[in-house]
């Protein structure tokens, strides 16, 4: 109830509330409550107030899992991408087809200047688990690499599409190939 109130307090432009809202319940709830604090505080830029939603969340017993993740998250909010792609590997490799490590990853080997490998981390995701790794962001920046790689990127887009018409949900948003 609590991450309803919050989300329909963001969609509303009511940030202070929501920040309010969601640190009260952070304070007594499951750790998840507290990432999910951290993750809106990194949506403001709030680093210190983020780092301090982390360190709440790990008092409170967040998994290791979570917490390698969300390590990820402040690393590459404060413009670490060398850290933040070594914990988004991390978190691949204790899970193999985690979406968002692999999109967090192929964002940080982009500014790494690897666009290759940024390219090859989520097609690897996409590949592996075509029907769970078929989210908008993820096709989404694939499609924008291959919007980066010039050369055959138009037929790779093309190809994806017709991934998302095998695998994605039927309310899938086609417009992510960016066609």
């Amino acid at each position: 109830v609590t991450i309803a109130l919050v989300n329909a307090l963001v969609e509303q432009g009511e940030y202070r509330p929501a920040r309010r809202l969601l640190g009260d319940a952070a304070k007594k709830g499951p750790p998840a409550l507290a990432l999910a604090l951290m993750r809106l505080h990194l949506t403001f830029g709030a680093i210190e107030a983020a780092e301090n939603a982390l360190a709440l969340s790990e008092k409170r017993g967040a998994s290791s899992e979570a917490l390698i993740l969300h390590r990820g998250f402040l690393a590459l909010a404060k413009g670490d991408h060398g850290p933040a792609a070594d914990l988004f590997t991390e978190a691949l490799s204790k899970e193999a087809g985690n979406v968002t490590a692999a999109t967090n990853l192929a964002l940080c080997l982009l500014y790494s200047k690897q666009l290759v490998r940024a390219v090859e981390t989520l097609e690897n995701v996409i590949r592996a688990e075509p029907c769970k790794a078929m989210t908008y962001p993820a096709v989404f920046n694939l499609c924008t690499l291959y919007d980066l790689q010039g050369g055959e990127g138009h037929h790779k887009k093309q190809m994806m599409r017709s991934l998302v018409k095998m695998f994605a949900p039927e309310d899938f948003d086609v417009a992510a190939c960016k066609l």
